[in-house]
């Protein structure tokens, strides 16, 4: 059986308030569920992070970073290339 962070079974948690979204940077924004375990009282949060607009929309906005960055000036650079 799995146990949780008060060492009581998974079944003895409940919901205490709704989740609540921080906005973390622009690919991310942390999501926290507010539980409370029905057995000890113990105040439970649980927070992961989530992609803004999803998986495919993280990929896009880093081909966009990638084509805005400028392209490496081969002429000017003063190390061999091996």
């Amino acid at each position: 059986m799995f146990k949780f962070l008060c060492k009581h079974p998974f079944k003895s948690l409940a919901v205490e308030k709704d989740q609540t979204s921080q906005y973390a940077d622009e690919d991310f924004e942390h999501i926290t569920y507010h539980l409370f375990c029905r057995s000890c009282g113990k105040s439970l949060p649980l927070t992961y992070a989530k992609c803004i607009g999803g998986v495919d929309a993280f990929f896009d906005r880093g081909r966009e970073k990638q084509i805005s960055k400028p392209p490496i000036d081969f002429e000017h650079v003063t190390q061999p290339m091996i």
